[in-house]
């Protein structure tokens, strides 16, 4: 779909998205922003790229589940990506404790 635009339109509370303006900031545990890192792993692994992951883009549900919001930038297709997603998350869990396994 490179040339065309869609979207979806979601009935159902999201959760409550992530404080702050930056990662550091936000009202995140290492072990969330170590799933949320998992998890745009595998989308980049399927050529999904939000390219606007900030925590404002990120809700936890009533469940505990987190969920990505907000994909107006993201691009499919392609599995090279100059975006700095992963990189920013890797950065700031490396900071907070050993988190790879």
């Amino acid at each position: 779909m490179p040339d065309q635009s869609w979207g979806a339109i979601v009935l159902s509370d999201a959760g409550k998205a992530f404080r702050g303006s930056t990662w550091e900031e936000a009202s995140s545990s290492a072990q969330e922003l170590q799933l949320l890192w998992k998890h745009v792993k595998t989308l980049h692994s399927l050529g999904i790229h939000h390219h606007d992951l900030e925590p404002r883009n990120v809700a936890k549900g009533r469940d505990g589940n987190l969920r990505l919001l907000d994909y107006e930038r993201s691009s499919l297709g392609g599995s090279s990506c100059s975006c700095e997603e992963l990189s920013t998350l890797e950065e700031i869990l490396d900071s907070l404790a050993d988190w790879r396994q």
